[in-house]
């Protein structure tokens, strides 16, 4: 039976060295698993983005948080960017997803190329559930077969996919180079159906996909659980006007928007920061602030249910392995500002 029409797929039973991974990835990569559409990047994405948020157990993740993230880049892509998913040459122009979009789009009287986060939330849950039911059908599955089950398991009826124990430590210590390689041959799928569309501006729009551009929710959350704003790096006292909003382990590994991961930043640091890591001490700071969230701040937050779900994938000890991960995927160069001098 093909993969795609699978209703469940047994995760592998046995171990599986990083030798066996990398062969089913370079199959893979190298062309060897069918596509008529960017879904089956996008999905490989979304479960590099979130593999920090799987059960430690049992290496469950929930469909709903996989195609959240899904549902934000198609969006992006199709609407915000107006890049194709599927080459012209096809039967249907469009891929069904694409045309899921389009039609919220007809139906709300929606204008401009506008990003998934300015939509209303109802917008956004209806146009996920949707866009999730497709990928249950289709994606799941197929991505399963071209990996032998040894990437992940999945129930379609429980709405999970269940990784294997090697997958999650395959995925986390090599998360870098693997989205690298995604991109990589994303972006030539998308030159292919997007030939009108420079390459720079395919490669510069797809990392911009899953980029949150408004980051003020967290900037008003942060600011209330403090009784002064002050800059996590330097210690600087900040009016409103000069704060900013920082991933202390970078965006650009992260790849996801978390309140435990954000902390308040002058101008001056976030900008000087970058993509470096910061000192392992100011790490330790950060367990203690997020652990005052937990204890104190989440059941007096007006947005109490959003913080809730903010922290559910949280623990110090994750942040502690992803802080590591980060430093082994090439992101060692130790960073930290003193009286806003950076060293």
């Amino acid at each position: 039976m093909p993969g795609w029409n699978l209703k469940e797929g047994r995760k592998y039973d046995g171990r599986v060295s990083e030798d066996d991974f990398w062969k089913v990835m370079n199959g893979f990569f190298m062309g060897k698993s069918s596509r008529t559409t960017t879904y089956k990047y996008c999905f490989f994405k979304c479960l590099l983005d979130n593999i920090f948020n799987a059960d430690v157990l049992t290496g469950e993740l929930s469909y709903c948080v996989i195609f959240d993230r899904f549902a934000e880049i198609y969006w992006n892509l199709v609407a915000k960017y107006e890049l194709r998913q599927k080459p012209r040459k096809t039967f249907n122009i469009s891929s069904a997803i694409e045309r899921i979009i389009n039609d919220y789009i007809c139906e709300n009287h929606i204008s401009g190329n506008v990003s998934f986060e300015s939509q209303s939330q109802k917008l956004r849950d209806d146009l996920t559930s949707k866009i999730r039911q497709e990928c249950s059908k289709f994606v799941v599955g197929a991505l399963y077969n071209d990996f032998d089950g040894k990437l992940y398991g999945f129930n379609k009826h429980l709405g999970v996919i269940f990784f294997h124990k090697d997958a999650i430590d395959f995925l986390k210590k090599f998360k870098n180079p693997l989205g690298k390689v995604n991109y990589f041959e994303w972006i030539k799928y998308l030159e292919n159906a997007n030939r009108d569309v420079s390459k720079y501006f395919i490669a510069t729009k797809l990392d911009q996909s899953s980029k949150r551009i408004n980051l003020s929710f967290y900037k008003n959350y942060l600011k209330s659980i403090n009784t002064k704003s002050v800059c996590f790096y330097c210690g600087k006292e900040l009016s409103d006007s000069q704060i900013d909003v920082d991933h202390f382990i970078p965006w650009s590994f992260v790849k996801d928007d978390k309140i435990w991961n954000m902390v308040i930043s002058c101008k001056e640091c976030n900008n000087l920061k970058r993509d470096y890591l910061p000192e392992k001490q100011q790490m330790f700071e950060l367990i203690k602030r997020n652990q005052y969230i937990l204890s104190n701040s989440i059941s007096n937050s007006p947005n109490s249910a959003s913080m809730s779900s903010e922290m559910a994938f949280y623990s110090k000890e994750k942040l502690e392995e992803m802080y590591e991960t980060a430093e082994f995927n090439g992101y060692s160069k130790k960073w930290r500002s003193i009286n806003g001098k950076t060293f």
